[in-house]
């Protein structure tokens, strides 16, 4: 099964209310896909039930702006009091546009695997991420180009916060919706579900404890990548394969006296030997 931005329309709440895909889709456009985070930001700074209004302005704030027939459909689905007349059908439900937002993109199988990591970062279900827990369950040893020693563990764990700043200024914790609007961003980045499951799962350490950094690469990635992190890194560079040239290599390591045997002949049998040519032969005839 394959979903990513595009599969996201797979999800039925989705289709019904296509102005959510084109807020996430203007969101991953103009912010990158691992700071859809900031929406849920956004829209839980405001009280509920807020004026759509005020919805409308929070997301024109990051650079997300909707259209006319979007904001309407936006008023028809979360409208709150929408008996009491017509003022009150202009007031939004924020926190069902929030769960939806971070939930509706998802399939049930990478919907699943996105609550397991929040049940591992949040276990006691207080709706906030700290950046200790963050810290304490992000695993970058199995990272890609961790493996490959493209990259160091320092730099992507570094890369991995610096998600989660604002102006350079990082975050002192997530909400839950926060940190599943960057898995929302992440899946649409992944198109198969396999590949997705398995991000969450050597990400946040779903299948073993959280391996200690520093004690070595070459302890979860092995010799043979390791010796290509070897090379990708310099490391092992004053070995003599990398110092010699192709002119000395072998030299002096293959040396042995080469003199002629005392009662041997002078090998020089076919010195007079007379080459033959023309006439006829296998290759002509």
């Amino acid at each position: 099964m394959k979903s990513s931005m595009v599969a996201v329309s797979s999800s039925l709440e989705l289709t019904k209310k296509s102005f959510l895909a084109d807020i996430l889709r203007k969101a991953a456009e103009r912010l990158g896909h691992k700071q859809l985070w900031r929406i849920a930001n956004q829209l839980e700074r405001l009280s509920s039930p807020v004026s759509a209004d005020a919805v409308r302005d929070a997301l024109r704030d990051i650079s997300i702006f909707l259209s006319d027939e979007d904001y309407a459909h936006m008023c028809e689905a979360y409208a709150t009091g929408a008996a009491h007349g017509q003022q009150g059908a202009r007031m939004i439900d924020t926190p069902a546009l929030i769960h939806s937002l971070s939930t509706a993109p998802l399939i049930p199988r990478r919907k699943y695997a996105v609550d397991l990591v929040i049940r591992k970062l949040d276990p006691s279900g207080t709706g906030t991420v700290s950046y200790s827990s963050l810290s304490e369950h992000y695993d970058v040893l199995r990272h890609p180009e961790v493996r490959n020693g493209a990259r160091s563990e320092s730099d992507v764990v570094d890369a991995f916060f610096d998600n989660f700043a604002i102006d350079g200024s990082p975050m002192e914790q997530l909400t839950v919706a926060e940190m599943r609007m960057y898995c929302i961003g992440v899946s649409m980045l992944i198109k198969e579900d396999t590949d997705f499951e398995l991000w969450c799962t050597r990400a946040f350490c779903l299948d073993r404890p959280k391996l200690e950094q520093g004690k070595g690469v070459s302890e979860v990635t092995g010799s043979h990548t390791y010796s290509r992190q070897s090379r990708l890194l310099g490391e092992e560079r004053q070995h003599p394969l990398y110092t010699t040239t192709n002119g000395e290599y072998g030299k002096e390591s293959t040396s042995a006296d080469y003199s002629l045997p005392k009662y041997g002949l002078p090998q020089q049998f076919t010195r007079n030997l007379k080459g033959c040519t023309g006439g006829a032969t296998s290759m002509n005839m």
